[in-house]
Parts: C-alpha cells; sequence; structure tokens
C-alpha cells in the first residue's frame, strides 16, 4: 500500500498565510512527524485539509493572521473548523503560547490537526473545488474566444457542481459539539507535550546568567535539543528526574542565601514584622484603633514601614564540583539515570554559583571526562556526556585520582566538592588512601559518597575515603542524613 504525498496548494483556504509563515510551515513540517501524520489522515478527509493544517499552523504562530474576504471554493468545512476554535479559550490559551515559535506552534498543530481529523468523515471525491472553478473559468474564457468546449464545460461544470455539494455536505455534517470537544483535546494534549518538551530542554538548557535555565532562545538549538530527547528514552528519564531534582536544588540555594543575611547593614523599608524598629511598633502597641494605629496599618500594607537591612556576603572563589559516576554494567537503567540527573542538579548549582563542573565517567578505567566552565555550558556536548555509558567493571582509585587532577588544574582549588556515586564494592591499596587523603587536605576538598541500591551492605572502600557516605534508599523514602540537604547546599 502506497501512502498519498500531501500537495500543499499555492493558494490560500480561509486565510491569509505570509510567505514567512508558509516558509516556517515547510521547515517544521519536515521535521515533525505528527504533522506528517496529521496531513497524511487529514488527506482521506480532503483533499486540501494540509493547506487548512497550514493555516493552523500560522494562526497558533501569529493569532493575528487574518481571515479572507473570499474563502476558496468548496472550504465550509474549513471555515467550520476555524470558527469554533475561535471562540474556545482553551484555543486562544494554545495561541498566546505559540505565539512566535514554530517548535511550539507545530507541537500544537500537530495535536489539534490529528483531534480534528477524528471528528470528520471521508470524502467521496477527491476533486479540489477551487481547481475545478478554475478549470471552468478557463473553459468559458476558451468558449468565449471560439474555441469548441461545449461538452467539456459541461462535464466540467457537472463535476464542480458535485464537488460543491460534497463540500456543503461535509461542512454540515460537522458537530460543533463534537468539534469542541475535538479542539478541547487537541489543545489539552499539545499543552501536554509543549509542557514536557520544555521541561526536558531546560534540564539540558541554561540561559546567559548562571543558573538560569531557559526553554527559548535559539529555535534551532531548541528543535535539534526536543528531536534528540525525543529519539533517548534514557535522556527523557533523566530530563523527568533532573528537573525535580534541579528545583529541589534552587530551592536549598534560596534557604541558603537567606539563612547568610544575618547583619544589619542598614534601614529600609517594608513588612517584615521581625524585622521593624521599635518606633513602629509602639504606634501598633500603643494604638487603641485610633489615627495612629490606622495609618500604621496603611503604612504596613504598603510595604512602607521603617525595618532593619540583614545582608550577609556569600562565599566566593570556591573549586569545582566534581561528579564521579560509576557506569560499570550494573549501573544501566533507572541506576544511571538518577545519577545523572542528580549531576544536573548539581551542574545548575555550579553555575548559580560561577564554579566549574566537570563529570568523570568510569567503570575499571576513566572512559571519558566532561568539563564545563561556568557559564559555558553547551547543551549538545551536556547531552552527549549524560548519553555515555560503558558498562565494563569497577575501580576507585582511577576515577578519584582524575578528580584531584582536575581539582588542580580548575585553578580555584579552595573548597572543592567531589560527588562519587556507585553501586559497586572495590578494593583499593592502603599507600592510595593515604595519598588520597594527603591530597584531600592539601586541596581543601570534600568528599560525598552515594551507595545505589546497596542498603544493609558494607561500606567497604568508600569510608576509606568519603567525608559523608548516603544510601540512595535512605534519600527516596525519607530515611537518614538527607542527602539534598547537605550536597544541594554545598
Amino acid at each position: 500500500m502506497t501512502t498519498k504525498e500531501a500537495r500543499l496548494s499555492s493558494e490560500d483556504l480561509t486565510h491569509k498565510v505570509s510567505r514567512w509563515q508558509r516558509y516556517l510551515y515547510d521547515a517544521e513540517r519536515a521535521l515533525n512527524q505528527g504533522m506528517r501524520r496529521a496531513e497524511q489522515a487529514g488527506l482521506d478527509r480532503n483533499v486540501r485539509f494540509p493547506d487548512y493544517q497550514r493555516e493552523l499552523f500560522s494562526r497558533l504562530y501569529n493569532p493575528k493572521t487574518s481571515a479572507l474576504e473570499t474563502p476558496a471554493e468548496g472550504s465550509e468545512w474549513a471555515s467550520k473548523l476555524h470558527a469554533v476554535a475561535q471562540d474556545m479559550p482553551e484555543f486562544k490559551v494554545l495561541q498566546e503560547r505559540c505565539k512566535g515559535d514554530e517548535v511550539w506552534a507545530g507541537m500544537g498543530t500537530s495535536s489539534l490537526a490529528a483531534s480534528v481529523v477524528s471528528k470528520m468523515q471521508p470524502q467521496k471525491s477527491k476533486h479540489n473545488p477551487e481547481e475545478l472553478r478554475r478549470r471552468v473559468e478557463g473553459l468559458k474564457k476558451m468558449s468565449e474566444q471560439g474555441v469548441n468546449v461545449s461538452k467539456k464545460l459541461q462535464q466540467a461544470e457537472q463535476v464542480l457542481e458535485q464537488a460543491q455539494k460534497e463540500a456543503e455536505a461535509m461542512a454540515q455534517g460537522l458537530d460543533p459539539v463534537q468539534l469542541r470537544q475535538a479542539v478541547r483535546q487537541g489543545c489539552e494534549q499539545a499543552q501536554q507535550e509543549i509542557g514536557e518538551a520544555e521541561g526536558q530542554i531546560e534540564s539540558f538548557s541554561y540561559g546567559s546568567s548562571p543558573g538560569t535555565p531557559v526553554a527559548k532562545g535559539n529555535v534551532a538549538q531548541k528543535r535539534e535539543l526536543a528531536n534528540q530527547i525525543a529519539r533517548s528514552s534514557k535522556l527523557k528519564k533523566i530530563a523527568k528526574l533532573a528537573g525535580r531534582l534541579r528545583r529541589v536544588a534552587a530551592e536549598k540555594q534560596r534557604s541558603k542565601v537567606s539563612d547568610s543575611r544575618s547583619e544589619v547593614s542598614d534601614i529600609e523599608q517594608g513588612d517584615s514584622i521581625d524585622r521593624l524598629l521599635p518606633s513602629e511598633l509602639m504606634d501598633l502597641l500603643n494604638g487603641d484603633g485610633g489615627e495612629r494605629e490606622m495609618v500604621f496599618y496603611a503604612r504596613f500594607l504598603d510595604r512602607q514601614c521603617l525595618q532593619y537591612k540583614l545582608s550577609g556576603k556569600e562565599k566566593v572563589g570556591r573549586g569545582p564540583i566534581v561528579l564521579c559516576c560509576d557506569e560499570s554494567g550494573s549501573m544501566e537503567g533507572d541506576n544511571e539515570c538518577w545519577a545523572k540527573a542528580v549531576s544536573l542538579a548539581l551542574l545548575d548549582i555550579a553555575q548559580r554559583q560561577r564554579r566549574s563542573w566537570s563529570f568523570i565517567h568510569f567503570d575499571s578505567r576513566v572512559s571519558r571526562r566532561d568539563f564545563v566552565k561556568a557559564g559555558a555550558v553547551d547543551s549538545k556536548a551536556l547531552m552527549e556526556c549524560m548519553a555515555h555509558f560503558t558498562g565494563g567493571g569497577t575501580c576507585f582509585q582511577s576515577p578519584l585520582d582524575e578528580a584531584v587532577r582536575t581539582i588542580k588544574e580548575d585553578g580555584a582549588m579552595r573548597k572543592a566538592d567531589v560527588v562519587f556515586i556507585t553501586d559497586g564494592c572495590c578494593a583499593v591499596a592502603p599507600e592510595w588512601v593515604e595519598r588520597f587523603v594527603e591530597a584531600k587536605r592539601a586541596l581543601g576538598f570534600t568528599v560525598y559518597a552515594v551507595l545505589v541500591d546497596m542498603q544493609g551492605q558494607s561500606m567497604g572502600a568508600v569510608e576509606q575515603f568519603a567525608d559523608h557516605v548516603y544510601h540512595m534508599e535512605d534519600m527516596l523514602e525519607g530515611r537518614g542524613g538527607k542527602f539534598e540537604d547537605v550536597v544541594f547546599s554545598l
């Protein structure tokens, strides 16, 4: 069975689509499989469904896309589809979200078009009424110039009349209640898909300021990230976990900054009861419901009361955050995804604190090292880092030696942090432990070890080199030392 190729007309159907929006639609359609699938399904309903879908894309990308004063012949069904969506708040909200963004407009188009197609009956005739009308007009002009085309003209007029009746029947057969339901479902599906894509892209994207994720920006990069994530179930899972962990890390960092503000540095206006000047409190405490107390409440609600201003200094010049991630065969699957999601949350912290971040992949050896300077995240390289996996044996000494080299190379060596994640046991040589402990003392870094799926088992060599040891099961179930409270507060 062969698939009929969708053919887009050069003529608009019911709305004016600019040349630029036609170009964007073609580019997005070439990359968006959902748009092509919806087109193919729509061709069985109406030969001009691809043109309707292009107009739908244009209306999402540019909500000001205007309707034609004279719609194309036989386009009543399309006008009805557009009119139903136009009056629905769900569609207007989706338009606002997709406005000026061809990637999101493409996602919205594929979801909406696929939903609408399900409420349309297949078209009996595959003729394009607009083309038939032009054929009739052309034959009439030839007849006026003395060419004998009466028989062809009669046949063409009959075919056009039949096509017009079918188009009218298709429009009349569209149930407004079912159409509204289809538009609503399509909008909900589109919002969900766009939301998921935004979250996934955000997990691998950073803005111009440290620690600021972005969902918009370079469209080509966004499309590339979205497509790459869509092709990898592992990257999807990492992105989902990372999104949650990054929110936890961000909250810990906000609390840390807030707690650091403990010194009175000035007087400011505000509404913090615990920081109000005694003179302000006197108006409240001595008030009896009279004018002074009313004035206090007015100033309090407007945040104009005098209060102490607290400030503090954040420590600067800290060394890198270094991840040593076990990629032995037993880590494959959920354990690997969780470990790499933690690493992305720590990358967010590193960017906020203008610290470099390093990711050391290891099994029986160090197989790769990724290094990110503050404010210089390459999203494509980051996804390649997260996708990398070897699946060999386990050796602890090599990655930790690499961590020491990384800290020395960074330059800002004071207060570096090493997070070591593993699910295996491995012996380490006593003389190596002695050298490593001396390196920790000399360089002033801390090692946080996380044991994955090892609840109740011996910590083995890990306790010989780690300053803090956590079990993943305790963290996931809220038991024990609260890994996120410590590590996400670095």
